[in-house]
């Protein structure tokens, strides 16, 4: 009866094992902070995957179907992801005020119930709809929490920072996010709110990294948005000085040169000192950055 009992407990820890899919495989636990952190010696690269991948057919912007799509072809993509607020109060994942462009529905998001979004369906960059609908940031963080995907949160205007820093605690996602800033103003506000998290900051040219040095946040809780264009060398050489990694937002217009003329216009921002390319292409950057040597 032992050896049974052996065998069906033997079977029952076999089928959960196998029954997990490929991306919910637990990582090894290791906090944003010290991943995003400037090595010279042994420098690293990321792509992160802006609205979590766009312009692909069936998948929309920020929906976790389109997370899983990249993380399938892009295992370590940064999933940067626009957080709003419904009438109710409830977060949700929306880049835009108003509902049109990305949904079935019409209306503001602040003026709209979660009760009445909830049951709206997602259309992808071509205007396509899908079966998937709007996810709740808590849906989010819990999808996220054990993969150990990194998440870049921005948090759209009018939704209170608080809220939204409490609900990443809350779901114990502290070591796995980082916070996206436009302003000094913001990035100390969000840092007197939290210390355990990361904080993306606007540091385009040496004057605003002069005004991000007056906050006194802690370089180690920094990483360095340069913009979408491609900044002075000491800017690149004084933030590496500091450990602070540089992300190049190559959407728009160094994507589309990258798609028409080769993956050597990428190549070309690492060199000049960028560590992470924010992109609507992740899959086709993360090509560039296996190739680049």
């Amino acid at each position: 009866m032992k050896f049974k009992n052996s065998l069906l407990l033997l079977a029952v820890v076999l089928t959960a094992v196998f029954c997990l899919s490929p991306t919910q495989n637990p990582v090894e636990k290791t906090s944003v902070i010290e991943t995003l952190h400037y090595n010279e010696k042994s420098p690293q690269y990321f792509i992160s995957a802006h609205r979590g991948g766009r312009y692909i057919k069936g998948y929309p912007e920020n929906a976790i179907p389109t997370f899983e799509y990249t993380l399938n072809r892009v295992p370590n993509a940064l999933l940067e992801m626009d957080v709003n607020i419904t009438a109710d109060g409830v977060l949700i994942l929306m880049h835009d005020k108003s509902l049109e462009r990305t949904t079935t529905a019409s209306g503001l998001v602040s003026k709209t119930y979660w009760s009445e979004i909830s049951n709206v369906q997602l259309l992808d960059d071509f205007g396509n709809i899908t079966p998937f609908t709007v996810p709740t940031f808590i849906n989010v963080l819990k999808w996220a929490k054990p993969r150990g995907v990194i998440l870049k949160v921005d948090i759209k205007r009018g939704v209170p920072y608080e809220k939204v820093i409490r609900t990443i605690e809350k779901y114990d996602m502290t070591d796995q996010v980082v916070l996206i800033t436009y302003t000094a103003e913001g990035a100390e506000e969000a840092y007197k709110l939290t210390q355990e998290m990361m904080i993306s900051a606007s540091i385009r040219n040496m004057e605003e990294w002069e005004r991000i040095k007056k906050t006194g946040i802690p370089a180690r809780n920094l990483i360095a948005f340069t913009g979408t264009r491609m900044s002075e060398p000491e800017l690149y050489e004084t933030l590496h000085a500091k450990g602070i990694l540089c992300i190049l937002g190559t959407m728009g217009n160094i994507d589309n040169r990258a798609t028409a003329r080769g993956k050597h216009i990428y190549h070309d921002c690492l060199k000049a000192g960028v560590d992470v390319l924010a992109t609507d292409q992740p899959v086709f950057a993360n090509a560039a950055l296996k190739s680049f040597k």
